[in-house]
């Protein structure tokens, strides 16, 4: 056990570099904020009270309200620690997920003042001790106790991987790092299965700094795989074991967790359990006499690397009042933040977002980014080239963005193209028009005294902006996706919060999309001397009549994409059940009983249908109460998103159980059974008018006038889906059984023999395919409700037209004789039924 002296030593940076300090939940106790098993009490609290309609501030409420229906829940084991229970708490009882951010928002609303060791923890900041802060916790105790030392001039706050652009292993200010992100922008961090990795944007950013400096852990009980696991226990080899040490901190009597144990033994000599009586008290001793260190003023002079966080003079009166109130009110909602109601609230607001800086005195100094977006001044200037007009505008980034953007749209020309279907069309698209502009302004170079230069003709608009390349891109790698550098980053920020870009590095990618989509092209460069970027929209080699307005591409193409839309409409239940194998529902269902949809997973079921209510085939299974859950829920991760899909797949095979179809669910393929004479035929409505179709043949051998095999028309089913928009695909296939029902023909040459079958169906039959099953789904209904309602899919197959594309035909090379094909694979299959049936012999 280290002595606490000596780690205050190490602390104050008496010898050695500076300390890193990790802080947990416990740091934060006497601030208000409540420990982990705490929090799963007050979850359990707001859970009960949202099921009972009671409000979580009652106080009225005892523990006899809500622990008896907590016990009641079957994720929740009262022998097991509650801490350890943490996760799993906030998944299963902060329901929707929506009210997570509003449980945590209320929560910590109750810590409003830092204790006495953040305030001796800042005064170890402002004396220059300690230039790292990492934390795992969601309350913005450490950033508040360091913003009001005045000692501290400036402090980073590094809330999520969108910030690590500030991040530095030599800050020139000190930096509070929440690993886990800041309830603001609340993700789902808490969750037993978000708690094994942190974003790995920030683990591979942090991992470094732990190389060089000695590591101080302070107020966490080191239980959540993400820090320990993901990134202390991966560090051990990353950065040479640890060689500045790691120093524990526990309170008496205090029991390390098996991965503090775990690490401790893989660190070896570097780790050191240090006893100290508590957070505060710690801190409070260690920075007890020291004396602020010289902080650099700030000044214009200030040599500031980051470009729009270079100081300006000018005053904050002297910003365009209503431009900044307004967009700050959008950057609020759009950013999950509260509303900044007042002066003092909005000034507050204008620092956060580094628009405004502290100087050493405590006033305040706007940035370059703040005069750049709200000065009332003509501080940003375009100049646009459209033959013979010449348009130059002025203004700030936000005023001459819109009036760009206003008088683009109305030199870009509207334009009538006949084709399949005639439409409206610009020569450039807009979109892509608004991401270049946005794009040139966001990402020029404010230190070249020259303006954006926009050229457009017929053929080609062109955009100049000063700077060149950003540092950190390819220029080889422009237009691909997940390219991404700022060279204003606190700009850039608010264009995103306010909609105006995007940061994910797909903005120019899009253009280059939205381009070819218009039948046209995209380029990304620099100029000659590379001092600048261009980007230029290629419009399509067309010319509009000059009298009608009017344009006719040589060849419109139309394809009919083999896709229904699907919308997901409501919410879904979830909840704990003994349910191992789905032929247990089935099972307790009964012969012939209807079974809605479902999927399981880990112990959970997922239906569209309540399994509690009466007669429900799930009730038997049931460990816990159901929650509802909205189906965007399970999106983004793909272990839940599999889920969503094996749940949709089991409504369209209860819905084919209601047809009377026969399905094979691993292979997700819908058919029709034989008729009671033998050969089924299908009556439907066709595109233009009634067919009869037969789905169902009996093959008989001309020897002996037997039933060899059955052949069926059928349909293979598959949802996905593409960004926000689900559907599901049609593809027309066949299957073969012996019976006609569903005892299907298997073995390893049934489906290449299949596939010579279908050989034989070229653009026109397979269409007319798709067009049957997809009346077999919809009927002539617009739309097919399955899963109670809460999924819709829709009856008009997606369609495209592609200009100048070469015309469909109906196959390449010389379509062979049916009646060999036929011959050919009917006799391989019947050779196969015959097999199959001497093997059950």
């Amino acid at each position: 056990m280290e002595d606490a002296d000596v780690l205050g030593g190490i602390v104050r940076r008496q010898q050695g570099p500076d300390a890193v300090l990790l802080l947990g939940a416990g740091a934060s106790v006497k601030s208000g904020v409540p420990l982990a098993r705490d929090m799963v009490a007050m979850a359990a609290m707001w859970g009960w009270c949202r099921r009972n309609n009671r409000s979580f501030r009652d106080p009225r409420l005892t523990r006899s309200d809500w622990y008896p229906w907590l016990s009641d829940q079957g994720w929740f084991d009262a022998d097991i620690p509650w801490a350890d229970q943490y996760p799993t708490a906030v998944e299963r009882l902060l329901t929707p997920r929506e009210s997570r951010r509003e449980f945590f928002l209320n929560v910590l609303d109750r810590a409003v003042t830092p204790s006495a060791g953040y305030e001796a923890l800042a005064g170890l900041v402002g004396a220059g001790a300690v230039n790292h802060l990492l934390t795992t916790n969601f309350d913005a105790l450490a950033i508040q106790a360091c913003r009001a030392d005045r000692g501290v001039s400036r402090v980073e706050l590094i809330r999520r991987p969108a910030d690590l652009h500030l991040f530095s292993l030599a800050p020139r200010y000190p930096q509070v790092v929440q690993l886990h992100g800041s309830v603001e922008h609340y993700e789902d961090r808490n969750l037993e299965t978000e708690t094994r990795t942190l974003d790995p944007l920030m683990r591979d950013a942090v991992l470094p700094l732990l190389r060089d400096h000695p590591l101080v852990v302070i107020g966490y009980r080191g239980a959540e795989p993400s820090v320990m696991e993901d990134l202390l226990l991966r560090g051990v080899d990353q950065v040479n074991g640890y060689r500045h040490g790691i120093y524990w901190c526990m309170l008496p009597g205090e029991t390390p967790s098996p991965l503090v144990e775990k690490l401790a033994q893989r660190v070896g000599a570097n780790f050191a359990f240090v006893e100290i009586p508590g957070f505060d008290e710690a801190m409070t001793e260690w920075a007890r006499d020291l004396r602020p260190a010289r902080v650099p003023r700030v000044s214009s002079s200030d040599p500031e690397p980051v470009s729009d966080l270079r100081p300006v003079e000018l005053s904050v009166d002297e910003l365009d009042q209503v431009l900044l109130v307004e967009r700050l009110d959008v950057y609020a909602e759009r950013m999950d933040l509260p509303p900044a109601e007042d002066d003092s609230a909005r000034e507050q607001r204008l620092e956060e977002m580094r628009l405004v800086r502290r100087r050493d005195d405590g006033g305040a100094v706007l940035t370059r980014a703040a005069m750049l977006l709200f000065s009332a001044e003509d501080v940003v200037r375009v100049e646009i080239t459209a033959g013979e007009v010449f348009l130059p505008v002025a203004g700030n980034a936000l005023v001459v963005l819109d009036r760009v953007l206003d008088a683009l749209d109305e030199l870009n020309e509207t334009y009538r193209l006949k084709g399949a279907t005639s439409e409206d069309v610009r020569r450039f698209d807009p979109r892509a028009i608004k991401e270049v502009v946005v794009n040139a302004l966001a990402h020029r170079d404010y230190d070249v005294d020259a303006p954006v230069r926009i050229r457009m003709s017929s053929r080609e608009l062109t955009i100049v902006s000063p700077g060149g390349v950003v540092e950190g891109l390819r220029p080889e790698l422009l237009g691909e996706r997940g390219q991404r550098a700022y060279r204003n980053p606190v700009l850039a920020d608010l264009l995103y919060g306010i909609g105006a870009m995007d940061k994910r590095g797909s903005g120019l990618p899009d253009v280059l999309r939205w381009a070819r989509q218009a039948g046209g092209e995209a380029t990304f460069g620099v100029t000659h001397d590379a001092r600048s970027f261009v980007a230029s929209l290629i419009a399509r080699d067309l010319d509009p009549d000059p009298v009608t307005g009017t344009a006719s591409p040589e060849h419109v193409e139309r394809f009919t994409v083999n896709a229904l839309p699907v919308e997901l409409r409501g919410a879904l239940f979830r909840t704990r059940s003994s349910i191992t194998d789905r032929t247990m529902v089935f099972d307790a269902a009964g012969d012939g009983a209807p079974v809605p949809g479902f999927a399981f997973d880990a112990g959970e079921l997922y239906t569209f249908d309540d399994p509690s209510s009466d007669g429900s085939p799930f009730a038997a299974f049931l460990l816990g109460e159901p929650a509802t859950v909205p189906a965007g829920d399970l999106l983004g991760r793909p272990e839940s998103e599999r889920v969503l899909v094996q749940l949709l797949n089991s409504c369209l095979l209860a819905w084919s159980r209601d047809r009377q179809l026969r399905s094979d669910a691993g292979a997700m393929r819908f058919w029709f059974p034989r008729d009671e004479d033998g050969e089924r035929a299908v009556t439907y409505r066709a595109r233009v008018r009634e067919s009869r179709r037969a789905v169902t043949r009996p093959k008989v051998s001309n020897a002996s006038g037997a039933v060899r095999y059955w052949e069926h028309e059928a349909v293979r089913v598959r949802f996905r889906r593409y960004g926000d928009q689900w559907v599901v695909h049609l593809v027309p296939t066949m299957v073969f059984t012996t019976d006609g029902e569903a005892d299907l023909l298997v073995g390893p040459r049934v489906g290449p023999l299949a596939t010579r079958r279908l050989a034989r169906d070229f653009n026109p039959q397979v269409q007319n395919d798709i067009y049957f099953w997809r009346w077999v789904l919809v009927g002539g209904d617009e739309h097919v409700d399955l899963g109670a309602g809460s999924v819709r899919v829709g009856s008009r197959l997606l369609v495209r037209d592609v200009i100048d594309a070469p015309p469909a035909t109906g196959g390449l090379g010389a379509e062979p004789e049916e009646d060999v094909v036929e011959r050919d694979v009917a006799s391989e299959l019947a050779e196969i039924a015959a097999e199959q049936a001497e093997e059950r012999e």
